[in-house]
């Protein structure tokens, strides 16, 4: 019997009030209105369990603080969906301490340890870690951030029906504090085009990724947002899930701690947006739009019409 997907697969009907804190206060605001107590009503909602088969959790390490490498992992292999691997790929690490982290995980039956000779950066390491997965679904995890319980029940719940999915997501400070939710809007090509508003967390059919040609290295810092855009070109379902399921933590080193930090990942996203253009035959400059936010982009077209 062919299976008929729900008309609300993701028990989505209390949307509602999730539009209602978005609205309370913007995304990026420290303190957003309301944040505790949605924390209190959603924080361990799960899904309606759908099986997708093994889902491969892909985290690319480069010498993180020993401590947060070592909460990312643990995030990775307590999600209540199962079965799941996690593929640490070890990017030419030189600290003993983030050796140490990944030996007392390399025995681990769900888990593999690959490692590159020397740092060959955030891009290749994805396309290392994807290429040895044995999961058909993929989920990236960054080397010092956290995945929430429940996250990749939700995620696998949304393949139900798209073959993308991509998460809210909040920021962990330095004290652990959880803050500043970024409540995401639908699927946007258009909203892409200004922002990698997609970001964390994101799940994808090892297919498409396939099919696509893999993270591109020429745009590492920013492979991700050129990722969704070749997705925003195609065919290819995207389904967003209105739930907190990702911490990024902010730190010197991190765009979530200071936006400044990483000018190459600011320059890899602005090329990365430039080829988008072009691929589409758009007659645009693409400069930055920093009064509208970091990492944002406009689009000067031919006559001097711009559009952020």
């Amino acid at each position: 019997m062919a299976h008929t997907p729900s008309r609300d697969p993701l028990g989505f009907r209390r949307a509602v009030d999730y539009v209602k804190w978005r609205v309370a206060g913007r995304p990026f605001t420290q303190g957003t209105p309301g944040y505790d107590a949605w924390m209190q009503a959603y924080d361990t909602a799960q899904p309606e369990p759908r099986d997708v088969g093994l889902v491969s959790i892909i985290c690319p390490v480069h010498d993180p603080v020993a401590a947060h490498l070592d909460r990312a992992i643990q995030s990775a292999l307590d999600q209540t969906y199962q079965p799941i691997e996690l593929v640490l790929v070890d990017d030419g690490s030189v600290s003993d301490d983030t050796a140490s982290v990944l030996d007392a995980y390399r025995d681990r039956s769900n888990v593999k340890v690959v490692t590159h000779g020397s740092n060959r950066g955030i891009a290749v390491s994805l396309n290392t870690g994807a290429q040895a997965a044995s999961g058909n679904v993929l989920v990236f995890l960054d080397h010092d951030d956290a995945l929430t319980q429940n996250a990749v029940a939700w995620l696998s719940a949304a393949l139900d029906i798209a073959s993308v999915v991509y998460s809210d997501e909040d920021q962990l400070t330095p004290e652990g504090d959880r803050v500043q939710p970024f409540f995401k809007p639908s699927w946007s090509p258009m909203l892409l085009l200004g922002m990698n508003y997609v970001n964390h967390v994101t799940a994808i059919r090892r297919s498409v990724l396939e099919e696509l040609g893999w993270f591109d290295p020429q745009f590492s810092g920013a492979q991700d947002h050129d990722l969704m855009l070749r997705i925003s070109e195609r065919e290819i379902p995207v389904a967003h899930v209105p739930m907190v399921l990702y911490h990024w933590r902010q730190s010197p080193a991190s765009v979530a701690g200071d936006v400044r930090s990483k000018p190459w990942a600011l320059e890899a996203a602005r090329g990365c947006v430039t080829a988008a253009v072009e691929r589409r035959g758009i007659s645009a400059t693409v400069q930055d739009a920093p009064e509208v936010g970091p990492y944002r982009f406009s689009l000067r077209f031919a006559g001097g019409r711009t559009a952020t």
